[in-house]
């Protein structure tokens, strides 16, 4: 099991990557700001990039010192696929990753 954090920008950045066959369960979107924020997140396939085709969490907005949970699906991710995510309010959102081997 591993955990790991990002601190989101405007620039669609992996949050996560898959080395071998995992299954995340559970990703945190915290802002830590003081006005509400939005972020976006992609399931995005090796080799390709973060774009409408792939979006799977789109305009999701948080309120200030707000936490978004998505933990009721797995998202399987096969070796070189990635998790992307970006907040058009730069450095305010947190988000927080935690998968498993399957």
């Amino acid at each position: 099991m591993a955990i790991q954090s990002t601190l989101l920008t405007s620039t669609p950045t992996a949050i996560y990557t898959s080395v071998g066959t995992n299954a995340v369960v559970v990703a945190y979107f915290c802002n830590t700001g003081t006005a509400p924020a939005q972020f976006h997140l992609h399931a995005v396939p090796s080799g390709e990039s973060a774009g409408l085709t792939n979006v799977i969490y789109y305009n999701v907005n948080l309120t200030a010192g707000d936490t978004y949970v998505i933990d009721t699906e797995k998202i399987i991710l096969d070796d070189g696929d990635s998790l992307y995510a970006w907040s058009p309010v730069d450095s305010v959102i947190v988000a927080t990753v935690n998968n498993i081997g399957v």
